[in-house]
Protein backbone atom coordinates (compact mmCIF):
# COMPACT_ATOMS: atom_id res chain seq x y z
CA UNK A 1 0.00 0.00 0.00
CA UNK A 2 1.13 3.36 -0.88
CA UNK A 3 1.63 6.27 1.52
CA UNK A 4 -1.06 7.81 2.32
CA UNK A 5 -1.37 11.64 2.47
CA UNK A 6 -3.75 14.16 3.90
CA UNK A 7 -4.39 17.77 3.79
CA UNK A 8 -5.88 18.76 7.41
CA UNK A 9 -5.74 21.97 7.30
CA UNK A 10 -5.18 24.46 4.30
CA UNK A 11 -5.68 28.14 3.93
CA UNK A 12 -3.75 30.59 1.24
CA UNK A 13 -1.21 31.63 4.14
CA UNK A 14 -0.43 27.65 5.16
CA UNK A 15 -1.45 24.42 4.92
CA UNK A 16 -0.81 20.77 7.67
CA UNK A 17 -0.08 17.49 5.89
CA UNK A 18 0.31 14.30 7.88
CA UNK A 19 2.01 11.54 5.81
CA UNK A 20 1.39 7.70 6.98
CA UNK A 21 2.60 4.64 6.20
CA UNK A 22 2.88 1.25 7.57
CA UNK A 23 5.67 -0.29 5.13
CA UNK A 24 8.86 1.37 3.35
CA UNK A 25 7.67 3.30 0.41
CA UNK A 26 6.74 7.05 -0.11
CA UNK A 27 4.52 10.12 -1.18
CA UNK A 28 4.84 13.43 -2.92
CA UNK A 29 2.99 16.93 -1.29
CA UNK A 30 2.59 18.24 -4.75
CA UNK A 31 3.11 22.22 -4.51
CA UNK A 32 1.04 23.52 -7.59
CA UNK A 33 -2.12 20.86 -6.70
CA UNK A 34 -2.10 19.30 -3.35
CA UNK A 35 -1.76 22.94 -1.88
CA UNK A 36 -4.50 25.04 -3.70
CA UNK A 37 -7.54 25.92 -1.96
CA UNK A 38 -10.63 24.23 -3.92
CA UNK A 39 -11.71 20.53 -4.08
CA UNK A 40 -8.34 19.95 -2.52
CA UNK A 41 -8.90 21.33 0.67
CA UNK A 42 -8.59 20.03 4.43
CA UNK A 43 -9.63 16.61 4.70
CA UNK A 44 -8.83 15.63 1.71
CA UNK A 45 -6.66 12.35 0.64
CA UNK A 46 -3.71 11.38 -2.28
CA UNK A 47 -6.72 9.50 -3.60
CA UNK A 48 -9.30 12.33 -3.87
CA UNK A 49 -6.96 14.88 -5.92
CA UNK A 50 -7.20 18.79 -6.24
CA UNK A 51 -7.47 21.47 -8.54
CA UNK A 52 -6.24 25.00 -9.21
CA UNK A 53 -8.92 27.67 -7.95
CA UNK A 54 -8.16 30.35 -9.89
CA UNK A 55 -6.26 31.64 -6.41
CA UNK A 56 -2.88 31.13 -7.41
CA UNK A 57 -1.07 33.50 -9.79
CA UNK A 58 1.90 33.58 -11.99
CA UNK A 59 4.67 33.47 -9.05
CA UNK A 60 6.43 30.63 -8.48
CA UNK A 61 4.74 28.24 -5.27
CA UNK A 62 7.06 28.65 -2.84
CA UNK A 63 6.58 26.71 0.79
CA UNK A 64 8.52 26.31 3.63
CA UNK A 65 8.73 23.26 6.13
CA UNK A 66 8.16 25.49 9.36
CA UNK A 67 7.40 22.37 11.89
CA UNK A 68 8.05 18.93 11.87
CA UNK A 69 6.05 16.01 13.86
CA UNK A 70 7.07 12.42 13.35
CA UNK A 71 6.92 9.18 15.03
CA UNK A 72 8.70 5.73 13.35
CA UNK A 73 9.82 2.68 14.65
CA UNK A 74 12.77 2.66 17.32
CA UNK A 75 13.88 -0.50 15.31
CA UNK A 76 17.56 -0.40 13.56
CA UNK A 77 17.31 1.27 10.05
CA UNK A 78 13.54 2.32 10.38
CA UNK A 79 14.18 6.54 9.32
CA UNK A 80 11.96 8.63 7.34
CA UNK A 81 13.38 11.21 5.05
CA UNK A 82 11.98 14.58 4.12
CA UNK A 83 13.38 15.55 0.09
CA UNK A 84 13.23 18.80 -2.12
CA UNK A 85 14.55 18.46 -5.62
CA UNK A 86 16.28 15.09 -4.62
CA UNK A 87 17.95 16.91 -1.61
CA UNK A 88 17.71 15.99 1.77
CA UNK A 89 15.65 18.56 4.03
CA UNK A 90 15.77 16.27 7.06
CA UNK A 91 16.35 12.46 7.85
CA UNK A 92 14.12 11.82 11.41
CA UNK A 93 14.72 8.72 13.72
CA UNK A 94 12.12 7.83 16.35
CA UNK A 95 9.93 10.33 17.39
CA UNK A 96 10.02 13.78 17.90
CA UNK A 97 9.67 17.70 16.83
CA UNK A 98 11.30 19.91 14.99
CA UNK A 99 10.06 23.35 15.04
CA UNK A 100 11.55 25.83 13.12
CA UNK A 101 10.22 28.82 13.41
CA UNK A 102 10.12 28.93 17.23
CA UNK A 103 14.15 28.94 16.62
CA UNK A 104 13.54 31.96 13.87
CA UNK A 105 14.35 29.16 11.39
CA UNK A 106 13.02 29.67 7.59
CA UNK A 107 14.61 27.36 5.52
CA UNK A 108 14.31 28.73 1.59
CA UNK A 109 16.40 25.99 0.00
CA UNK A 110 14.45 24.05 -2.80
CA UNK A 111 11.17 25.79 -1.75
CA UNK A 112 10.08 26.55 -5.08
CA UNK A 113 10.01 21.97 -5.18
CA UNK A 114 7.42 19.43 -4.31
CA UNK A 115 7.57 17.84 -0.95
CA UNK A 116 8.96 13.75 -1.05
CA UNK A 117 8.14 12.02 2.63
CA UNK A 118 10.07 8.73 2.22
CA UNK A 119 9.87 6.06 5.06
CA UNK A 120 12.09 2.86 5.29
CA UNK A 121 11.24 0.26 7.41
CA UNK A 122 8.02 -0.47 9.38
CA UNK A 123 6.88 3.17 8.28
CA UNK A 124 5.77 5.97 10.44
CA UNK A 125 3.44 9.02 10.35
CA UNK A 126 4.70 12.54 9.98
CA UNK A 127 3.02 16.07 10.40
CA UNK A 128 4.14 18.92 8.72
CA UNK A 129 3.15 22.43 9.19
CA UNK A 130 3.61 24.69 5.96
CA UNK A 131 3.64 28.21 5.18
CA UNK A 132 2.96 29.45 1.79
CA UNK A 133 5.05 32.38 1.01
CA UNK A 134 4.37 32.53 -3.11
CA UNK A 135 2.24 31.53 -5.77
CA UNK A 136 -0.79 31.23 -3.99
CA UNK A 137 -3.43 34.33 -4.93
CA UNK A 138 -0.47 36.66 -2.87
Amino acid sequence: MAARKLILNLTHYDATVKVTNATADNATITLNSDLILGVGGAGTSSDAGSALDGAADSNPFTVTISKILYSCAPVTGDSISITRNSLVVATLFGSGELDLSAKGIVDTDQATHDIVVTFTGSGGTVYLKLKKATGYGD
